[in-house]
């Protein structure tokens, strides 16, 4: 699959995740602890965030013979404990939403594809909270990486393939296609051609034995005429 195909899907596992994750975001900030009171949190956030993003952008780059060995799992126990804990401060809220804009790509991208009527709002949340923070982590990936295909935004933002890589896309696809279906067609003339061999040999045995049948009843009609004429020698 060419790299600018290869598009993340977990909204459909985790599309209550935002509630859990980003939810805090809208209390008042006059209720908030002090920011030391989510230092770890917001430590771990940061961490998880950068992983996630980091394993995904090797992903996109990746060539298709490698590509499954970038597609790393999450830290499931990472993402649970970021769950599990509550964030106390704004600079807890941001972190925590941050993680979770780099685990629900298709979130923060909201994508006509993938658009549904809570996308866009809450794209726009994510957005406003952690853009700056999220672009400098893609944008430190692309100085180490490389830069993405052309279907992302600079800021690693999902916006689809032009018209003129769909058509290569579809060309490619094609091609494929028709390769496939001339080794099927060539596979099964080979078996057609194997089992026509073996028809063609059963034929011929066949014939074969009908006509060592006839001999036999010919010879038999034979011996019974030489017999018959050897009895009325002897008598």
């Amino acid at each position: 699959m060419p790299a600018a195909t290869k598009t993340p899907s977990r909204r459909a596992l985790f599309g209550a995740g935002a509630a859990l994750i980003v939810g805090g975001a809208i209390a008042t900030t006059a209720n908030a602890a002090p920011a030391g009171a989510d230092a770890e949190l917001i430590r771990v956030c940061h961490r998880f965030a950068e992983a996630e993003l980091e394993s995904w952008y090797r992903y996109i780059l990746a060539p298709d013979d490698v590509a499954d060995e970038q597609d790393t799992p999450p830290e499931w126990h990472t993402y649970n404990w970021i769950v599990a804990t509550p964030a106390t401060t704004p600079e807890g809220w941001h972190a925590k939403a941050l993680a979770y804009a780099a685990f629900d790509r298709e979130a923060y991208n909201d994508h006509e594809d993938d658009r549904d009527g809570t996308t866009q709002l809450l794209a726009a949340l994510l957005r406003d909270m952690v853009a700056p923070a999220r672009n400098a982590i893609i944008a430190r990936l692309a100085a180490e990486y490389g830069p993405l295909p052309s279907c992302y935004s600079p800021e690693g933002v999902w916006i689809g393939l032009s018209e003129e890589e769909k058509e290569a896309l579809a060309a490619e696809q094609g091609a494929r296609i028709a390769a496939w279906t001339a080794e099927r067609e060539a596979a099964t003339a080979e078996v057609l051609r194997r089992h026509s061999v073996e028809t063609m040999t059963r034929e011929e045995l066949e014939k074969s034995i009908a006509g060592l049948e006839d001999m036999r009843d010919i010879s038999e009609q034979a011996r019974k005429r030489v017999l018959e004429r050897l009895a009325e020698v002897v008598a």
